[in-house]
């Protein structure tokens, strides 16, 4: 809060780089010597009033312009957090899109590409009895099997790009 001799001022301005910016200003007359305004007449305060409103829509404008400029400046920015979030993420130790065995106790198998990695445990295909968790036998619905029984590491379109057809 600033004071000052006629007013207050409280401020709450905020800036996240590249995303947000907010000017949160209040301005607080209440104890105020009016004693020299109210010997005017009504007419030249309310021509008076219109003039510092007038003026508080120079104001905003300027500030409105100020906001663009820092639109297209949080817009470079963030295109450069996108390029150095790219370039920070590590690139997958790829297979080249073919299934191959990991080498460890589970006996898994993994298929990557240079956008995601995809890891399956086939060992669990036959082990959901009649009647399981899902109230019904897993083992004739091979795509519902198939699906369950992966531990995906990617997410989204890649994991369906990298899914081998279900016959």
């Amino acid at each position: 809060m600033e004071e000052n001799k006629d007013y207050q001022v409280y401020r709450f301005d905020y800036l996240t780089e590249g995303s947000q910016l907010k000017l949160d200003h209040s301005v607080y007359c209440e104890d105020v010597d009016i004693s020299s305004l109210i010997t005017q007449s009504a007419d030249v305060l309310e021509a008076l009033r219109q003039d510092s409103m007038d003026g508080e829509q120079k104001a905003l404008a300027i500030v409105q312009a100020a906001a663009k400029q820092w639109e297209q400046q949080a817009a470079v920015t963030q295109k450069l957090n996108r390029a150095l979030a790219y370039l920070r993420t590590p690139e997958v130790v790829h297979t080249g899109n073919e299934w191959r065995k990991t080498g460890n106790w589970r006996n898994d198998e993994e298929i990557s590409n240079r956008s995601g990695c995809l890891v399956c445990d086939l060992g669990c295909v036959c082990e959901f009895p009649k009647g399981g968790i899902w109230g019904k036998d897993r083992r004739t619905e091979p795509e519902a099997l198939y699906r369950q029984s992966r531990r995906y590491e990617i997410s989204g379109w890649a994991q369906e790009s990298l899914l081998p057809p279900v016959y």
